[in-house]
């Protein structure tokens, strides 16, 4: 494929995920969001495959009310949920770029989310251990 055909395809693929994402949340909800914010949600709906946004109500409620703090907490995803593995990298930028933090202020927030989410997962495991042993 030469360099010109993957720009049109990656372009197109950006212009399709746009023009589905702003139906999912409304034109308003979009135009309020900068462009960092827009690119990090674009990047979690093309990670998250044809589902996109789908999975993720809260996302879509905190992007209409324009907060992004809760955009940020609604955007840690698994890049395999059942071995609970994440890209983090990835949770990084997306996180800085939905919070609007300082960099520092960003990790230490999104370490503090992930350490919470860990321990819920954990007791979550737990409960269903328990049940399956009764």
């Amino acid at each position: 494929m030469s360099p010109d055909a993957i720009d049109k395809k990656f372009h197109n693929e950006i212009q399709t995920r746009t023009e589905k994402i702003r139906k999912e949340i409304g034109d308003k909800a979009w135009n309020k969001l900068n462009d960092t914010q827009k690119a990090a949600v674009i990047d979690i709906d093309y990670t998250n495959g044809d589902g996109g946004l789908k999975g993720f109500p809260e996302l879509k409620k905190a992007i209409i009310k324009g907060d992004g703090k809760a955009m940020a907490d609604q955007s840690t995803f698994y890049t395999n949920k059942e071995k609970g593995e994440r890209h983090l990298e990835r949770l990084q930028r997306n996180y800085k770029s939905l919070s609007g933090l300082e960099p520092e202020a960003s990790d230490k927030a999104l370490a503090e989310l992930l350490e919470k989410q860990v321990i819920e997962r954990q007791k979550t495991e737990d409960k269903k251990e328990i049940a399956e042993e009764a």
